[in-house]
């Protein structure tokens, strides 16, 4: 389907071109860009090569002249690649364009859309991921702060990072006030010390690469009123996403009235045995006079009780040393 139309000139050529009586034409580089200018054919523009006829440009001498030919060659090498670069701008300066391939746009493209869209599929999980955390960190937030106990937590220094509102119901402090507090003034000496072995047993765990062990026992703390409080503390290792230990999770409960009722049943066990004692001491009392004069009895009637009168004594002294033994 190509028509080929026949010129005298590279002139003329270029200029049926221009004026849009031939489509192309093909003709050598060096040569258009000189007539492009020398005619002032401006309107024209270099769609590319073909390859494998690419226009050198070229400096010959007679091969006949060894010395011209040694002098040329030594010339040339000394040009850079850079500087044959410039030397071909220089002589042939107009731009050339070349088809632009859209595949690799439409392939750049299609990538670009799926990134963007794998990122915004991930963004709106995420978000979904953050909403259900927020509102699982904010019903846990909503028991923790409505607990009856006291829940808590403490970083490796140390230092309250959180205590629930309900300490103030326990200790009558606030929870900003507990969270300034040390564990030392948050306990009585003596709960501090048994406290301060138990960490330090955990923190030894810890150091030989052991979880951080789990604690229950009671403590007494001080109340902002100089009273004093008992409680069950219960403690447990937290960790981060890598495993690192980074804190303790506590839970306090008041026991005071559990703590009440059971001295007052020590003290009524105590009272209870000392009146059991004070009973069993009385009674045994006239059990013992009971047996011994049983025994009186029949020394001073020998011979004048019948056996059966010697039976009724023997049962006497034998109830009497039974109810002792129970007594």
């Amino acid at each position: 389907d190509i028509i080929i139309l026949n010129t005298g000139t590279e002139a003329e050529a270029l200029t049926m071109v221009s004026r849009g009586e031939a489509d192309m034409t093909l003709r050598s580089l060096s040569v258009s860009v000189y007539l492009i200018r020398h005619e002032g054919l401006f309107n024209l523009k270099v769609a590319g090569q073909v390859p494998g006829y690419e226009n050198r440009l070229r400096v010959a001498v007679r091969k006949d002249d060894a010395h011209l030919v040694d002098v040329l060659n030594r010339g040339i090498a000394t040009l850079t690649n850079q500087e044959r670069r410039e030397i071909g701008n220089r002589h042939v300066s107009i731009v050339i364009e070349k088809p632009m391939d859209y595949r690799p746009v439409a392939w750049g493209g299609g990538l670009l859309l799926v990134v963007l869209l794998t990122s915004l599929l991930w963004a709106l999980r995420l978000r979904h991921l953050n909403r259900r955390l927020g509102e699982s960190e904010a019903r846990h937030r909503l028991l923790a702060d409505n607990a009856s106990d006291v829940i808590w937590t403490m970083d490796t220094t140390g230092r309250f990072t959180y205590v629930s509102p309900s300490v103030e119901r326990l200790r009558g402090y606030t929870a900003g006030e507990v969270m300034r507090q040390t564990m030392e003034q948050a306990l009585t000496p003596e709960s501090f010390r048994l406290a301060s072995e138990k960490l330090g047993e955990a923190l030894a765990v810890l150091k030989q690469g052991g979880r951080f062990p789990q604690y229950r026992g009671e403590l007494e703390q001080p109340c902002k009123d100089g009273s004093t409080v008992w409680t069950e503390v219960t403690t447990t290792g937290m960790y981060d996403a890598s495993g690192a230990f980074v804190g303790i999770l506590g839970v306090t409960r008041d026991i005071s009235d559990r703590t009440r009722l059971m001295r007052e049943l020590e003290r009524s066990n105590a009272e209870l045995e000392q009146f059991a004692y004070v009973v069993s001491h009385d009674l045994r009392q006239p059990l013992r006079m009971v047996s011994s004069f049983s025994q009186l009895l029949e020394r001073s009637l020998p011979g004048q009780l019948s056996d059966e009168s010697r039976e009724f004594m023997g049962h006497i002294r034998d109830g009497a040393r039974r109810m002792d033994q129970m007594l």
